[in-house]
């Protein structure tokens, strides 16, 4: 009986299948040393999330070759676990059993919903064996809202923190959740799902469907983990959504906005309404509140990516701290003055070039841009130039 090996899938996962090995022959053997760099060298083509996709064609490809590579190549292609059915959950499961020290290996797990039968999502943290080194967990097109799930669904996913460890190594930045296209109507169910797996970092790219559940409103969106990213909303989305936020832990808040409908959207967003300032300034004042409580992570704790096009995306940025050297407005360098900061620069990089006045003027005059928070109340400054 041959053994099983992994190929590719048109989804970023692999499968379990029986394909035979090269056989041995007379020709010269390679050194050790040598196929296993060759492989070492693939393997450590990353992307965001994992091993590179042309890595993990050379890696598949690798492990036919002969049996001596194949231990090596899913040593590799491991790192990584893509399901998107319950076939692919029982051969991974299958695989891991087999193949001492695999579990190890994976470092970042994806769930990826294709059809409607989503009962597999939740078999997935009592099938799957312990990741101890399980660092990122995405999440794609879950039903939240309208799919049936059984009682005890949201508990489940405990098995996947990282009970095994000790709080503080837990929760020391390894352990990232990226919700994308996930379905909900209100907000407790997200908040539920995030609860149980106790993220240090939350990347949320689904926004709440409220029209799913009529006459039911969608609650408030409690995320306790330290750094957050809301992507791909719209400047109105924000506007409405803000008011229902509560992140009570939170040191780091991305907020990434999509391109605006109107051609002018340097225009559109410094002349938002003052309320809708207010509102994100919430998000703002928390945080700074917490900074006697515990230092701040991150340098610009509340951005706000807004994408122009083909140009450089708009960066608002809500810190807590100035730039290395003082401003127009006379602070010292290195003050401890709250503020508001608007930047053009590439992601995620802020590169301090241009600032400008949020002002709730129709048009507002480009200067430079202050949010004062001295008095624990924002104040809106017009531009002096």
């Amino acid at each position: 009986m041959t053994p099983a090996v992994t190929s590719p899938s048109e989804h970023l996962g692999w499968h379990v299948g029986s394909t035979p090995l090269a056989t041995s022959s007379t020709s010269p053997r390679l050194p050790v040393e040598v196929w296993e760099n060759v492989i070492d060298n693939i393997g450590s083509s990353l992307d965001a999330l994992g091993i590179s996709i042309p890595s993990r064609k050379q890696l598949a490809a690798c492990s036919e070759v002969c049996r001596s590579w194949h231990p090596r190549c899913l040593f590799h292609l491991y790192k990584r676990l893509v399901l998107s059915s319950a076939s692919d959950l029982e051969a991974i499961v299958r695989r891991l059993e087999i193949s001492a020290g695999l579990a190890d290996r994976v470092q970042s797990l994806d769930l990826v919903c294709k059809s409607l039968n989503q009962s597999w999502v939740c078999l997935v943290p009592l099938r799957l064996p312990h990741l101890k080194n399980l660092q990122t967990l995405v999440i794609v097109g879950l039903d939240l809202a309208t799919t049936i799930r059984p009682p005890h669904f949201y508990l489940t996913f405990r098995q996947l923190r990282h009970q095994s460890l000790p709080l503080s190594h837990a929760r020391n930045g390894s352990w990232h959740l990226f919700l994308q296209n996930i379905t909900y109507s209100r907000y407790a169910q997200v908040n539920q799902l995030i609860s149980a797996l106790n993220p240090f970092h939350v990347s949320l790219a689904s926004m709440v469907q409220p029209e799913l559940s009529p006459g039911n409103s969608p609650g408030s969106l409690c995320i306790c983990a330290t750094n957050i990213t809301i992507i791909a909303m719209s400047w109105s989305q924000l506007s409405a959504a803000c008011r229902d936020w509560h992140f009570p832990h939170a040191s780091s808040i991305i907020i990434h906005i999509s391109e605006l409908d109107t051609p002018d959207a340097q225009g559109e967003i410094l002349s938002v309404d003052e309320e809708t300032w207010r509102r994100i300034g919430v998000l703002f004042q928390e945080m700074y509140g917490r900074r006697s409580e515990r230092v701040v992570s991150s340098r610009w704790p509340v951005q706000i990516l807004v994408h122009r096009g083909e140009g450089l995306p708009l960066l608002l940025v809500l810190s807590t701290q100035t730039d290395s050297t003082s401003d127009s407005n006379g602070w010292e360098s290195g003050s401890d003055r709250p503020g508001v900061q608007c930047t053009v620069s590439t992601y995620p990089s802020p590169i301090s070039s241009l600032r400008y006045v949020v002002n709730p003027t129709p048009m507002p005059r480009v200067s430079s841009m202050l949010w004062t928070t001295c008095s624990r109340t924002p104040t809106f400054l017009s531009s002096q130039s």
